[in-house]
């Protein structure tokens, strides 16, 4: 059995169509209070920008969504692993995949010729 550096906080945000899950992991030195911040900072980050999809779930629904021809969502400011799922798809996969910018942390991404 292997023993992790410390604590773990999970929040778990449950809404009608899904649920989104923060963590923030522990590590030696580093105290409890930091930890929970950290994870109420992305949950605060989240809450504010009023958007259902978050950004670890984003880059994962990219591609059930090329897949099946089309879709749509609203996430936070697309992280790297978004921005490289989508170049991934664009070399496999004859779909279009938009990204526009609609405030100050909220994306739309389309995927798909509707959007």
């Amino acid at each position: 059995m292997a023993y992790g550096p410390g604590n773990v906080v999970l929040v778990l945000i449950k809404s009608q169509h899904l649920t989104e899950v923060f963590a923030s992991f522990g590590e030696r030195h580093v105290p409890a209070e930091v930890v929970a911040d950290n994870v109420a900072t992305q949950v605060q980050r989240y809450l504010k920008a009023g958007v259902p999809v978050a950004s670890y779930l984003a880059d994962q629904l990219l591609l059930p969504m090329a897949l099946s021809g089309a879709g749509e969502f609203s996430t936070l400011k697309p992280s790297s692993h978004t921005t490289t799922n989508i170049e991934v798809i664009k070399m496999f996969m004859a779909t279009e995949i938009t990204l526009d910018k609609k405030g100050s942390d909220c994306w739309h991404i389309g995927v798909g010729k509707a959007w």
